[in-house]
């Protein structure tokens, strides 16, 4: 029986629920073991496979090798912009050393624990966070297939800097979601061969389809008159890129909006992300600029399906993702989709009312835009990755 390695994640349990069935599973994380157990899924624990006095050898070297870095490293850290150095741990000197031991410790485990596993393949959400790359690679180094299965896609811009992470590929197999996807993957450097297009589990929870008088009705909104989300975002400052006020700043600019829109008899729905944990300063800000509205970080089915313009922050999924659940509704991105038609895309400093208002005129079809990005929007993906994964086991054995 082939021994799989699949990094926890959320969208994954259905998946090596469905492995498990002619593979071992192995993971590491305790809530993600503990969610598979609850779904009748055997599986073995990566940490279990090293004995008590190879963790402590593992932790010994990586103090060590943590001290020889931070030694070379320069005496002050001029790269960083301002912005960025309050997200970051320096010593007093400046030297960037934020949480370095840590992570060299976690990196050194990991690969000690997959040359003790033996793994014949692994399975990874991404292939740019630091963890998921270092299994990445060693997999590359190890002649063992890696299979990536995002959990977001890229999109059809220019504007994406030529050193983003993205770019690097450390996998050697991935899945796509549609097309452009596939192509973006071969683009930078994927064999032709090692892309299946099927789909990613990201897209199968909005195959259902809901029905919007009684989502109406749950939601208290009005069905005489039009409702307008706006979709917020979080600091993400593990990136440093993501160390600005760009999501603070674009809620506020739209709330001046909402403020007129309101006016109009429009009505406005305030759809935070699930992992930003910001949900009660989105709801102060509305109070403070007098918009009266849902704020709320759940129930996104439901509220795309009533709503009629989606104004995202940023090129998120949720553009495409409300595409699929509500082809009738407007879409607006901030500072995104710019090749796409069916997209309207303005900047976080624009007139969002003037667009907002423009969009609600007329219904742009999206059945293109949909097939370019989701091939299968059909909630099915992962059988079809189950297919894929016995193939490479299949060419690789």
């Amino acid at each position: 029986m082939s021994k799989v390695f699949i990094t926890p994640h959320p969208d994954f349990i259905v998946l090596a629920k469905e492995l498990s069935k002619s593979c071992e599973i192995i993971t590491v994380s305790k809530e993600f073991i503990d969610a598979l157990t609850n779904v009748d899924v055997n599986v073995i624990d990566l940490n279990s496979v090293l004995s008590q006095k190879q963790l402590i050898s593992i932790r010994i070297d990586s103090l060590l090798l943590t001290s020889e870095i931070v030694n070379k490293l320069p005496n002050k850290s001029e790269f960083l912009p301002d912005e960025s150095k309050s997200a970051v741990l320096l010593d007093k000197s400046g030297v960037l050393v934020a949480d370095i031991g840590r992570r060299i410790n976690d990196f050194v485990a990991i690969v000690k624990c997959l040359d003790s596993a033996k793994p014949d393949m692994v399975i990874v959400h991404n292939d740019v966070d630091n963890t998921t790359r270092t299994i990445a690679l060693w997999a590359k180094a190890n002649n063992v297939p890696c299979l990536h299965i995002p959990h977001s896609i890229y999109l059809d811009t220019n504007e994406r800097p030529k050193d983003d992470v993205h770019s690097h590929l450390s996998a050697s197999h991935s899945v796509a979601s549609g097309p452009f996807h596939a192509e973006w993957l071969v683009n930078n450097g994927m064999k032709p061969e090692n892309v299946f297009i099927t789909g990613i589990p990201t897209f199968d929870k909005v195959s259902k389809k809901y029905n919007v008088d009684h989502m109406r009705r749950l939601l208290k909104v009005n069905p005489n008159f039009p409702v307008v989300t706006y979709m917020s975002s979080w600091r993400q400052d593990t990136n440093l890129l993501g160390c600005h006020t760009g999501v603070e700043d674009t809620y506020i600019n739209f709330l001046e909006s909402a403020k007129k829109l309101i006016a109009d008899g429009i009505q406005v729905i305030v759809k935070c992300h699930p992992s930003g944990n910001n949900v009660s300063w989105h709801v102060s800000e509305a109070g403070k600029h007098g918009v009266r509205c849902i704020v709320t970080d759940k129930h996104l089915g439901p509220i795309v399906s009533v709503s009629n313009i989606i104004v995202s922050y940023g090129p998120s999924n949720v553009v495409i993702e409300s595409a699929i659940m509500n082809p009738d509704c407007g879409l607006i991105a901030i500072n995104g989709f710019y090749s796409d038609k069916e997209v309207v895309s303005i900047s976080e400093k624009d007139d969002m009312y003037t667009a907002i208002v423009s969009e609600l005129s007329f219904v742009t079809d999206k059945s293109s835009f949909i097939k370019k990005y989701v091939s299968y929007p059909d909630g099915k993906s992962i059988d079809r990755i189950i297919k894929v994964v016995g193939e490479i086991l299949e060419s690789s054995s």
